[in-house]
């Protein structure tokens, strides 16, 4: 008889449970899904019996499901009332304050590039860019917007990439 252990090394194995979670959830969220899944899956006491059923596959279906949409899940509480929590909202108030930050001269010119890069990008973007630069911590950063980290993490890099990405940031590098 397998234990529930070796049975969720055989679901880690399987790619079907995480592709599951990516077509159900948004892409920032797929990991934190999945791994609520298993930890749903790890509470079952007779979880050796139903992994053995024709129709394993269905009830973790449902599960992704239910703790994707349910109101009242574990995963929509840690993750997703948040974002009807910011929706409306256009900027942090109580993270950010109307004190600029004390830059270097020299760095004048990219400081513009960035602002107008950010006042292209949706509010949410620019200002959870914008709180991190004031805060200039991730961790204090999820503590006051109560934003879970990955969140933020995946946000932010998606905000980097696309001032990367910009043609014109190359000219800034090479001074």
């Amino acid at each position: 008889m397998q234990t529930n252990n070796h049975i969720i090394i055989e679901i880690n194995r399987c790619r079907y449970y995480k592709d599951l979670c990516r077509k159900i959830a948004r892409r920032d969220l797929v990991d934190d899904l999945y791994q609520e899944f298993i930890f749903a899956l790890l509470t079952y006491d007779s979880l050796a019996e139903v992994y053995r059923k024709e129709w394993f596959r269905q009830f973790a279906k449902k599960i992704i499901n239910n703790l994707y949409h349910s109101q009242t899940s574990t995963f929509y509480l840690k993750y997703r009332h948040i974002d009807k929590t910011v929706k409306n909202q256009q900027s942090f108030p109580d993270v950010l304050d109307d004190t600029p930050v004390q830059l270097e001269e020299d760095n004048t010119d990219i400081l513009k590039f960035i602002n107008k890069e950010l006042d292209k990008m949706d509010w949410y973007d620019r200002e959870l860019f914008r709180a991190l630069v004031k805060l200039n911590s991730e961790r204090k950063l999820a503590e006051k917007t109560k934003i879970n980290r990955n969140s933020i993490r995946y946000t932010i890099k998606k905000v980097k990439e696309r001032i990367r990405n910009n043609p014109q940031f190359a000219q800034f590098l090479y001074r």
